[in-house]
């Protein structure tokens, strides 16, 4: 008999045995160990404003995912910042010496956004196409002849060798519009192909978006070439310098016009001389 009773004893306590085992397998099994999900990298939808003066200014940068320890740079320099929520961050754009494209980015970041800085100083129209001391002059397209002859001032004799603006002297724009404004928000969605004429006395480049489009080097001829304007703000500078050996008329002129031949924005009362050079 106690052998019986041991035998039925240690057979229950093998079962029990079983039985929290296969409990503990079947827990494993149903309940599998989580692995630690990385935190998403944050992601950058717009800047407000996307334009800023060259002295500097703070502005917000729309994005998803931000984490209290991320940090902005601006042309890859840190810049100072601060996260007041997952989708908004404040930084401040520090000032510079010139006008020019940057890209602004998070640590971290899907990609990077264009910020403007922009001088505010009115370039000074000379006369419209076809004034002198020009004239006209072959290629130029007839929709833009009311696009301006631009100096930096009311008087327009520069010394050999030097800009036709205030030094180092560009002439900016990033507008499409005829308005005089100098910021034009592509909304489209979509690229424009356009075509910009320019020309300078005695010569000029122009770059877009920080890279360089057109260039000429004789005044009374008319520089055309292919162009996009991106979705969003685009910048256009363009610088002209002027030889001779005394002092002599200098200035610039330029217009773009789109596939179907219309002014997108002309040289006007409405450009600014910037601060950069070209070059």
């Amino acid at each position: 008999m106690k052998n019986l009773i041991k035998t039925t004893l240690f057979a229950l306590g093998l079962g029990l045995a079983s039985s929290a085992v296969a409990s503990n397998y079947l827990m494993r099994v149903m309940i599998p160990n989580q692995p630690v999900t990385a935190a998403p990298a944050p992601e950058l939808l717009s800047l407000n404003p996307g334009v800023v003066p060259i002295s500097g200014e703070t502005i917000t940068v729309n994005g998803q995912y931000f984490s209290p320890t991320d940090t902005a740079q601006i042309n890859g320099v840190n810049a100072a910042s601060s996260v007041s929520s997952a989708t908004q961050m404040s930084v401040t754009a520090p000032g510079v010496s010139s006008a020019g494209y940057v890209p602004l980015t998070v640590s971290g970041a899907n990609k990077a956004l264009d910020l403007i800085y922009e001088d505010s100083t009115p370039a000074y129209p000379v006369g419209a196409y076809g004034s002198g001391p020009w004239g006209a002059f072959p290629g130029w397209p007839a929709a833009a002849d009311s696009a301006d002859w631009l100096y930096a001032n009311s008087g327009y004799n520069s010394a050999p060798g030097s800009t036709d603006t205030a030094s180092p002297a560009v002439i900016e724009t990033n507008a499409l519009t005829v308005d005089g404004s100098y910021v034009y928000d592509n909304t489209t969605g979509a690229d424009i192909a356009a075509t910009l004429y320019a020309t300078g006395d005695n010569a000029f480049v122009a770059l877009l978006n920080g890279q360089q489009v057109l260039y000429g080097d004789n005044w009374d001829e008319t520089f055309s070439g292919p162009i996009t304007l991106k979705p969003g703000n685009n910048l256009l500078q363009v610088e002209s310098l002027n030889y001779g050996s005394s002092p002599n008329p200098s200035g610039l002129i330029a217009a773009v016009l789109s596939a179907s031949g219309s002014v997108l924005f002309e040289t006007n009362s409405g450009w600014v001389v910037g601060s950069a050079s070209a070059n």
